[in-house]
């Protein structure tokens, strides 16, 4: 009796589970993920197979046209019983669910689902937790209505990931699913579940963004444009050119791997548009008339059903009235790409490097300051939480500015022939009430061209501050290795007399000053032609002016703030001993070296230690209020204009030279507008108009003040061949900034990646 109960219980010997299903052909093709292929393309192109009918039960083998005769599953074998189960079988479904969280990839999975019907069942429901589950694992949270919604979303992303093409053909839809899958990834980074599940503080997305095992990533950036069989420089594609741009901490980074694996080239940018060369000056966020027919018609393309709960906007009639030059701002980042990232050429190649700020770059990440990814949601965060300090630079022709296209693509940038190139900072407030602090003077809110830039209705926040330079190697520093490796130089050095108070290279006193104006950028509106929203949320819009103060002006504030009153020096230093006129040359060369002894004798102010912004804007405050700030008192100033990338990490766009008797909406400065004689004698009406204040080389005067500090001419004769030239030069450029970490988020993040360790 007992040993006929032993033999029933095994009665399945030939077979350790259960008949496989009936159904395991359309089962196996929408499973084994890792399998698939895009052979199919006809079927599998169409826009509904990412639809929310792609989410239902039945195989996904419609939704990528796999034929149905792919012999991909093992051969069935004999049916031996109907009724006959393995009791393996009778597991509990949590019990099963635990089991595959430990597989290690979709092929064991689908192994798995192909032992048996009751696994195949349990496992091919959308209404599976392993979905969930393995979605959890590598993603964040996503957009997604139901629970039911993970398991389209995971094998779509999974699917697409692997089988990731090259941007090549415009007319291949297999680019829109693929734009549509990392814009996803994007949006969803540090997404957080509900409340009542574990919180991240971490992004699982960023981390597959840079993960070595990540190769699609790379071949998305590897692509500079949405290409284009007619252009050499691809097609304007809002959704290409914004998602590249929100990756860019991937390309700008000395840190970053691919950085240095994605091929820089001059062919990655148009310098004409970087430079704004040969056509009017634009901004970059500016009103439109009209809407560009081509880029609705090349839109329309995207127009799709997003799976799940991704964000929706309300469908609105109408085009919008601004827009941001996403396409600009690519050409820029390629192009700094190109210049931040010191690549190694191979032995033979002919390819120009071009790495002049290179050793900045790296200079800057030693202390911890380079090109981060975001730490938040894109659409969290307000104006007021935008970082305070920056630090980059910018690119200029300065007075060279190329007649001929050929000319242009060989200078490439002025700061080829510096010697060594020192971050400019950018160190301001923020305020939210301009007519109480008065940051965003009137002389600048009236210009035209930010009037028309600026929506009225939008929400704006106010910055102050200043732009000094920073010293990254400074000769004392070197000297001091030298001394500790050989001790006879430090013998040396103990003998040496002590020298005259000096001024540092950047004094802060005389560094750039800042003011400027920041605004959120609303999310496009979709309208009749465009239903679906594609754009990425969290662009600012800033527009600075970086202005350096007359020495005039400065030297009233140091004498209001030691209570001498009057200017008794700057009027009685236009005539010299014999009673006399000076000439513009030896009135600016007196009142430089009186402004410099000036803070040479004041110990509070010689060393710039006790004159932060916040000092000075105290003294020039005293003295005059912001909102009496005069074109009088500036010697030259440049607008800058461009937008902070989603994250509030990187701003980057273009800056030109601006005047009182500038020309056009943006007072843009040019050669043409110094009064010129005759004789070929240049009187500055612009405060050193024929000067290249934006040049590093420049030195100003005897006490090693360097870098961007005169902005006077640097000989007689390039005056006079200045004056000689008739035809219009311009002052414009590119420029890069990337905030610092507050020491407080840093500490954080590597508390956190410990504790998660």
């Amino acid at each position: 009796m007992t040993s006929t109960r032993l033999v029933d219980s095994f009665s399945d010997t030939d077979t350790v589970l259960s008949d496989p299903p009936t159904d395991l052909d359309d089962m196996a093709s929408g499973q084994d993920i890792d399998r698939m292929s895009l052979s199919g393309r006809g079927r599998s192109l169409e826009r509904r197979s990412i639809s929310r009918s792609y989410r239902s039960d039945d195989s996904m083998t419609d939704a990528f046209g796999i034929d149905d005769d792919c012999n991909w599953y093992p051969q069935k074998k004999p049916r031996l019983s109907r009724h006959v189960r393995s009791k393996f079988e009778g597991v509990p479904t949590e019990i099963l669910n635990k089991i595959v969280s430990f597989l290690p990839d979709d092929r064991d999975l689908f192994s798995l689902m192909c032992a048996c019907k009751t696994f195949a069942q349990a496992f091919n429901s959308s209404q599976s937790a392993i979905w969930r589950q393995r979605f959890e694992s590598i993603f964040d949270w996503p957009f997604i209505d139901h629970a039911t919604d993970f398991a389209s979303a995971y094998q779509l992303r999974k699917f697409v990931l692997k089988h990731f093409v090259e941007f090549t053909d415009p007319d291949d839809e297999r680019l829109l699913i693929q734009l549509e899958v990392l814009r996803d990834m994007v949006l969803e980074a540090y997404n957080q579940p509900p409340q009542y599940l574990p919180r991240r503080s971490t992004s699982l997305n960023l981390a597959a963004l840079t993960s070595d095992n990540s190769p699609w990533i790379q071949v998305f950036l590897s692509c500079p444009f949405f290409p284009s069989p007619y252009e050499r420089y691809g097609q304007r594609f809002p959704a290409f050119d914004a998602l590249s741009v929100c990756l860019s901490h991937l390309l700008l980074s000395p840190a970053s791997r691919l950085a240095y694996t994605v091929k820089s080239s001059r062919t990655n940018y148009d310098l004409a548009i970087v430079y704004n060369w040969d056509t009017p000056l634009s901004l970059l966020y500016r009103k439109l008339e009209r809407q560009n027919e081509k880029v609705t018609q090349v839109m329309s393309k995207v127009r799709i059903k997003r799976y799940g709960g991704r964000l929706h906007r309300r469908s609105h009639t109408g085009n919008p009235t601004y827009e941001l030059d996403t396409y600009t701002l690519l050409h820029i980042r390629n192009f700094w790409h190109r210049h931040l990232i010191q690549t190694v050429k191979g032995f033979g190649s002919t390819d120009i490097t071009e790495n002049t700020y290179a050793k900045m770059a790296k200079e800057l990440m030693r202390y911890g300051i380079t090109p981060t990814q975001w730490d938040r949601p894109l659409t969290e965060g307000s104006l007021l939480e935008i970082p305070t300090e920056w630090y980059g630079h910018y690119s200029t022709l300065g007075s060279n500015w190329p007649r001929k296209r050929q000319e242009l693509e060989e200078v490439q940038s002025l700061a080829e022939d510096w010697q060594e190139v020192d971050p400019l900072k950018l160190d301001f407030a923020i305020s939210r009430d301009n007519d109480v602090d008065g940051f965003w003077s009137p002389i600048f809110k009236n210009i035209p061209a930010f009037q028309k830039a600026i929506p009225e209705s939008t929400q704006c926040v106010f910055i102050r501050g200043l732009a000094p330079f920073v010293q990254l190697s400074s000769s004392d520093s070197r000297r001091g290795l030298d001394s500790a490796s050989r001790p006879d130089l430090a013998s040396q050095a103990t003998l040496t007399l002590p020298t005259a108070p000096r001024l540092p290279k950047y004094h802060p006193y005389l560094a750039l000053r800042l003011r400027g104006v920041i605004h959120s950028i609303p999310q496009p509106q979709a309208n009749d032609k465009v239903k679906t929203d594609h754009s990425i949320p969290g662009f600012n819009h800033i527009i600075m002016i970086l202005y350096k103060p007359t020495k005039r002006y400065l030297i009233q504030v140091l004498e209001h703030a030691e209570e001498e009153y009057g200017d008794t020096f700057t009027t009685q230093i236009v005539q010299n001993s014999t009673g006399s006129t000076l000439d513009p040359a030896e009135i600016d060369a007196r009142l430089d070296q009186y402004l410099r002894s000036k803070l040479v004798s004041n110990p509070l102010w010689r060393d710039g230690s006790k004159l932060d912004k916040d000092a000075i804007e105290e003294m020039e405050e005293k003295f005059r209020l912001s909102e009496y700030l005069d074109w009088t008192d500036i010697d030259y100033a440049y607008a800058y204009n461009g937008a902070i990338i989603p994250g509030g990490k990187i701003m980057m766009g273009r800056f030109y030279r601006i005047s009182m008797l500038g020309d056009g909406d943006g007072l843009e400065w040019s050669d043409s507008l110094g009064a010129l004689d005759e004789d070929g004698d240049a009187a500055a009406a612009d405060g050193g108009a024929y000067g290249d204040p934006m040049d590093l080389d420049e030195v100003g005067g005897g006490d090693g003040q360097g870098q961007n500090e005169a902005g006077n001419p640097n000989s007689a004769s390039e005056m006079t061949r200045d004056a000689t030239s008739r035809h219009k030069k311009r002052e414009r450029g590119p420029f890069i900034f990337w905030c610092r970490e507050q020491k407080r988020q840093q500490e954080t993040r590597a508390h956190t990646a410990k504790s998660e360790g």
